[in-house]
C-alpha cells in the first residue's frame, strides 16, 4: 500500500517577526509563550505536508529561542531535530533530542517547555 499526500507541501510562513511566528505556531501546534534568543537574529519558517488528518511539518529556526506551552490540545506531536539542539521538559521530566538518534512525543493536554538551538 502506498501512502500519497493529499496535497503538495505548502509553505505556511517564512518570517523574522516574532509575533507572526507565535500566531502561526499557535495554529499549527499549540498556543505558546515564545522568547527568541536575544544575542542572535531571529527567523522562522515552516512547511506542511498532509496525509489526510496526519500532518508532517518541517520547522526552521534561526537564532533559536524558548517556548512554553500550557497544553497541546487534542493532538500528539512527534518532534525529531534534523540538526541543532532540542531540549526541554514534558510532564516535568527533562528530554533531549539528538539529530538522527532521539526525538520526543508531545502528548495532548500536557504542559511542556522547549529550548531550540540556534540552527534547528
Amino acid at each position: 500500500m502506498s501512502l500519497q499526500p493529499s496535497s503538495p507541501p505548502r509553505l505556511m510562513v517564512r518570517t523574522t517577526d516574532v509575533d507572526q511566528t507565535r500566531q502561526v505556531f499557535g495554529k499549527l501546534y499549540s498556543k505558546v509563550a515564545l522568547e527568541p534568543m536575544v544575542s542572535l537574529p531571529f527567523s522562522y519558517a515552516t512547511q506542511v505536508l498532509s496525509f489526510g488528518s496526519v500532518h508532517i511539518a518541517t520547522d526552521e529556526w534561526t537564532g533559536g529561542g524558548q517556548l512554553a506551552a500550557p497544553a497541546i490540545g487534542d493532538r500528539y506531536i512527534l518532534s525529531f531535530p534534523a540538526e541543532g539542539v532540542l531540549e526541554g521538559t514534558l510532564r516535568n521530566e527533562a528530554f533531549h533530542g539528538v539529530p538522527g538518534q532521539r526525538g520526543v512525543v508531545f502528548s495532548a493536554q500536557q504542559p511542556s517547555t522547549l529550548t531550540i538551538g540556534a540552527q534547528m
